[in-house]
């Protein structure tokens, strides 16, 4: 995106402040009830046994390479028997950790805190969808209130809302 002056800038960063606020203020509303009955988003079959899992050992897999060139050894484990019944670790993961960059933060938390990061996770990917459509619609020289309604529709319509069961189904709706 292009700024013609540092007005137009300033709207901007107005603009994403206010759609910031209020993405907080609703899913605030919307998910408290999971907040106030202790319960996550990491939920079935998918979302436990793929992605939260792959998520908890991307992470351990990212610490123990960092480890490794801190030790002077550049090792890059390409095999895992921890994977099925032995399985290569880029195929993999290649859908459910290596190609979401988001999951890069999986480093910094340990498995016993992981639910954590795939919880902050999805309520990111929302906001920065919203984020995606208002960059798109603004791009456009859209007006900036029916973007920003737009935006929130987008970000709380029926899919997006039904993807915080399934997590993948958001990084699609950013890009």
């Amino acid at each position: 995106m292009r700024f013609d002056n540092k007005s137009r800038r300033n709207q901007l960063i107005i603009y994403y402040i206010c759609y910031l606020l209020i993405f907080t203020v609703v899913a605030l509303i919307g998910f408290s009830g999971l907040l106030k009955i202790g319960k996550s988003f990491v939920y079935g079959f998918d979302g436990y046994e793929q992605q939260y899992t792959s998520m908890v050992w991307w992470g351990e897999y990212l610490r123990q390479f960092i480890k490794n060139i801190l030790n002077g050894q550049f090792t890059v484990p390409m095999w895992s028997y921890e994977l099925g019944f032995g399985g290569d670790i880029l195929t993999t993961l290649n859908y459910y950790a290596i190609g979401d960059p988001l999951f890069l933060l999986s480093v910094f938390f340990k498995p016993e805190s992981t639910e954590k990061l795939y919880n902050l996770l999805v309520i990111l990917r929302l906001a920065l969808a919203g984020g995606a459509f208002s960059a798109y619609c603004l791009s456009h020289r859209m007006r900036r209130l029916p973007v920003l309604m737009g935006a929130l529709c987008y970000t709380f319509g029926g899919y997006m809302t039904e993807g915080t069961i399934e997590v993948f189904f958001l990084t699609p709706m950013i890009y």
